[in-house]
C-alpha cells in the first residue's frame, strides 16, 4: 500500500468517503489543516495566515507571488518530509494540497470526488441552511478558488480526468461506494512502492528543500530534483542574467544532498511583457521591505490577518527590480539595510515612479534621517516597534494618495453593471 491523494469538489460527501477509507485501510491522513499545523510548527507562520495566502487571499496576481511562494514552500517541504519518514506506513492525503503530491512517484493513487453542480447546490443548501441563490455562490465560489488552484500549480483544470488514476460522480455514488472503489483500487500491485518509486519519494523531498532554500531568499524558478542533481528553470527575465545563475547556484548547491546545478532558461525567459493588465482585484498592492526576516514575515502575517495583502523583499535590490516588474501603490521600507539602503530606494523609487507612496520604518533612524527621508518625497516615518493600527491607518492614506489606485477605484465605480443599467 503507497499514497492516496484524494482531491474533491465542495459538497460531495468527502468527509466521510475520506473516514471511510482510512478507516477501512489505517492510513494516517494528511488533510489540509493537519499539514498547515504541521507547516506552522515548523516554520512559526500561522496556519491560519498560510491558508489565506494559498487558498483564500483576494488578492492576486504576480505581485503577491513572492510570499505565496514562500508559503507554498514551506507547505511542499513539510509534505515531502512526512510522505518520505511515513514511508512505510499508508498515507491518506486530501484537500487542495493534495496536488502537492507528485505525479513521479508511482505508488501515488490520485483521486478525485466531484458531482454535478446542482446536486451540490442541494447539499450546500441541505447542510448549511442557505437559500438557493447563496447555495449556488458558495459552490460557484468554491469552484473559482479551486479552479484558480490547479491552474497555478498544474496548468489544468481541476476536474481535468488526466490528472487523476480514478474520477468518482458521488452524486451518482453513494458514499459507501466511493469509499469500497478508492480501497480495492488502492491495493492493486501497480500501486505498491518499490525501490524506483521510493527514490521518486526522495527526489520530491531534495526539490523541496531546493525550493524552500530558494524562496527564502526571494527567488523563483522551475525546480526538477533527480539522484542529486538539481536542474533549474528560469522563467523570468532579468537584466543580469549571469549574476543571478551565479547567486543561484551559490544557494542551491549549499543545500544538502545537491551533486550538481544545472540552470537553463524556459521559453518565457524571452517572452518581455508588451502591458500590464491591472485587474480590479489587484488594487492596493502592497511591498514590504526589511532584511530582518523574521520581523517583516510577522508584520506580513499581521496585516494579512487584517485583508492586508503584501509581497515581500529583503534588501534595497530586490526592491528596485520587484517595482520596476511590478509597481506597488505602497512600499513599506526599512531604512538600515546592507547594499543600497532605504534611503537610496527611496529617493531612485520616487524618482522612476512618483506615484508609489512610501512609508519609512525603522528601527535606527535619526532626526536627520527623518528629515532627509521627507524632503525625498515619504508619505511617512515610523519607528519600529510600530502600532499595527496606526500602521494600517497609515496604509490606507498613502493608498488614497497614490493617482493609478484611484483612478481603479473610480473605473471600477463607474464601469459597474449596476451602474451601467441605471445609465451611468
Amino acid at each position: 500500500m503507497g499514497i492516496i491523494s484524494i482531491f474533491h469538489g465542495s459538497f460531495c460527501h468527502e468527509k466521510e468517503v475520506v473516514a471511510l477509507v482510512t478507516q477501512r485501510i489505517g492510513m494516517v491522513e494528511l488533510e489540509d489543516r493537519k499539514l498547515l499545523e504541521l507547516t506552522q510548527a515548523r516554520f512559526g507562520v500561522q496556519a491560519l495566515a498560510l491558508e489565506r495566502s494559498l487558498f483564500q487571499g483576494k488578492w492576486s496576481g504576480a505581485f503577491f507571488a513572492v510570499e505565496k511562494r514562500l508559503h507554498l514552500a514551506m507547505v511542499r517541504r513539510t509534505l515531502a518530509d512526512m510522505l518520505v519518514d511515513l514511508e512505510q506506513d499508508k498515507v491518506l492525503c486530501s484537500g487542495f494540497l493534495a496536488h502537492l503530491v507528485p505525479r513521479s512517484v508511482n505508488h501515488v493513487f490520485h483521486v478525485c470526488l466531484i458531482a454535478e453542480f446542482g446536486y451540490r447546490v442541494d447539499r450546500a443548501i441541505a447542510d448549511l441552511k442557505l437559500s438557493m441563490e447563496l447555495a449556488r455562490e458558495q459552490v460557484a465560489g468554491d469552484d473559482r478558488v479551486r479552479a484558480a488552484w490547479t491552474e497555478e500549480l498544474l496548468r489544468k483544470e481541476p476536474w481535468d480526468h488526466t490528472l487523476y488514476d480514478l474520477v468518482l460522480p458521488m452524486d451518482r455514488k453513494s458514499v459507501e461506494e466511493g469509499a469500497a472503489a478508492i480501497v480495492e483500487h488502492s491495493r492493486k500491485d501497480l500501486l505498491q512502492p518499490d525501490d524506483l518509486s521510493r527514490k521518486a519519494l526522495r527526489d520530491f523531498q531534495l526539490q523541496a528543500e531546493v525550493e524552500l532554500a530558494l524562496a527564502e531568499e526571494g527567488h523563483a524558478g522551475q525546480v526538477k530534483a533527480e539522484s542529486g542533481r538539481v536542474e533549474l528553470l528560469i522563467t523570468q527575465n532579468v537584466i543580469m542574467l549571469s549574476k543571478l545563475e551565479e547567486e543561484l547556484r551559490d544557494i542551491v548547491i549549499r543545500v544538502p544532498g545537491v551533486k550538481e546545478v544545472i540552470i537553463n532558461l524556459s521559453p518565457e525567459f524571452y517572452q518581455k511583457n508588451m502591458y500590464r493588465q491591472h485587474q480590479p482585484e489587484q488594487r492596493g498592492k502592497l511591498l514590504l521591505v526589511d532584511d530582518e526576516r523574521e520581523f517583516v514575515h510577522t508584520l506580513s502575517e499581521r496585516l494579512l490577518m487584517r485583508e492586508i495583502g503584501s509581497a515581500v523583499v529583503y534588501d534595497g535590490e530586490q526592491a528596485l527590480a520587484f517595482v520596476d516588474e511590478d509597481e506597488p501603490d505602497v512600499m513599506v521600507l526599512d531604512l538600515k539595510m546592507p547594499g543600497i539602503d532605504g534611503l537610496e530606494v527611496l529617493r531612485r523609487v520616487k524618482r522612476a515612479h512618483p506615484q508609489v507612496q512610501v512609508i519609512i520604518l525603522t528601527g535606527h533612524g535619526s532626526k536627520e534621517d527623518e528629515r532627509n527621508c521627507m524632503d525625498a518625497g515619504a508619505f511617512a516615518y515610523l519607528q519600529k516597534p510600530v502600532d499595527i493600527d496606526i500602521l494600517t491607518r497609515l496604509l490606507e492614506q498613502a493608498r488614497s494618495r497614490n493617482p493609478d489606485h484611484v483612478q481603479e477605484e473610480k473605473q471600477a465605480r463607474t464601469t459597474s453593471p449596476t451602474e451601467h443599467e441605471n445609465g451611468a
